[in-house]
């Protein structure tokens, strides 16, 4: 087939048709965005301050004793970078029947914007898997995001001691470990929650005085624990089990509804890029957390920068003399992002063991 101005915009037509098609089809059920917040950015590296809640209302005695509060804040430094991928056709490919080459580009269009949609998703899910790296996923108080050892005021950095001491963790695992999978019972799952959740609302604010009133917002697992955690959440009733000298029996039944209801325990986000087959693992999951009576915070947990969006670099309008002496064709898929750890406290990792 010759290729023609018209022939060259009609099949650029239809690609663009497909790239918005499969963007929209894949963006529309997607997990990440409950994770990140996006940021916007106008510079290669970005720096966002973060202030920290340290205010606080002592007694004066008889009045006039007043003590004054210092604004503090922390920098995070988010790095843009580009990412992107290219297809290249001969001309023979586009202009012989057998050459395929209108099948080509569609089929890359859809690919590639497939993978467009789900960059954030996979960039936010590489930054849960590797979270426990100091090196990679540092966090605004020098710890690696996931730490057992956070400073609850990451600028005094235990200068402050208050009720609930200097430090706090967002990585449970060792003899913190909160396992919920198949390797303990439903009964000891929720045991685990119930402990979970309510070390986490003892998180203080940057004072150390006060807590920071978290509650679970999302359960974010991994695709082997989805039917677990779906049957922990919805269930009604659990088996309840006694010890006896002669190993464990069923004592009968434990109503759980109120429970799960009182633990704030929606039903679970499933994410598939955080199985073990993708370099996750099967029996981590992670709790997404907010301030109480807010569905989500304003700072987020981790941040995502769209500095630019992705978008395919079309030919565009071609005359049949530029035609003439064009023997390849190239499309171009390319952004550029940025992606870093946001508050430590807002989303927590739990191990196994």
């Amino acid at each position: 087939m010759p290729i023609t101005p018209q022939y060259l915009m009609s099949l650029e037509q239809r690609m663009q048709l497909i790239q918005e098609q499969e963007y929209t089809a894949i963006t529309s059920n997607l997990w990440a965005p409950s994770v990140y917040r996006t940021k916007d950015s106008g510079s290669r590296v970005e720096r966002f301050q973060w202030f920290l809640t340290t205010a606080m209302i002592t007694d004066e005695d008889e009045g006039g004793n007043v003590e004054f509060d210092d604004v503090e804040a922390i920098d995070a430094m988010v790095e843009n970078k580009t990412a992107g991928r290219g297809l290249r056709l001969k001309y023979e490919q586009m202009d012989d029947i057998d050459g395929g080459g209108a099948q080509m580009a569609a089929q890359w269009v859809r690919d590639v914007s497939m993978y467009a949609a789900l960059w954030p998703q996979l960039q936010t899910a590489k930054l849960m898997i590797g979270g426990t790296s100091a090196t990679d996923y540092p966090a605004y108080d020098g710890k690696a995001f996931f730490a057992t050892d956070h400073w609850v005021n990451p600028v005094e950095k235990g200068g402050l001691v208050g009720t609930y001491g200097t430090t706090y963790r967002n990585l449970h695992n060792s003899s913190n470990a909160r396992p919920i999978d198949d390797s303990v019972t439903h009964e000891v799952a929720l045991q685990n929650i119930g402990k979970l959740i309510s070390y986490i609302g003892t998180i203080p604010t940057s004072n150390g005085m006060v807590s920071r009133y978290l509650e679970p917002i999302s359960w974010i697992v991994p695709p082997a624990m989805g039917p677990r955690v779906a049957t922990l959440t919805s269930a009604k009733t659990i088996a309840s089990l006694a010890s006896s000298g002669s190993g464990t029996t069923a004592a009968g039944t434990l109503d759980v509804q109120g429970l799960i209801s009182f633990l704030g325990m929606g039903m679970p986000m499933v994410a598939k890029e955080l199985a073990a087959a993708y370099g996750g693992s099967d029996t981590t999951y992670y709790v997404l957390c907010g301030p109480r009576g807010s569905a989500r915070s304003v700072l987020g947990p981790i941040i995502y920068v769209p500095r630019e969006p992705f978008g395919i670099i079309y030919h565009g309008p071609q005359t049949d003399a530029q035609l003439a002496i064009r023997r390849e064709f190239l499309w171009r898929e390319v952004g550029r992002y940025g992606i870093g750890p946001g508050h430590p406290f807002e989303l927590h990792r739990v191990e196994a063991a």
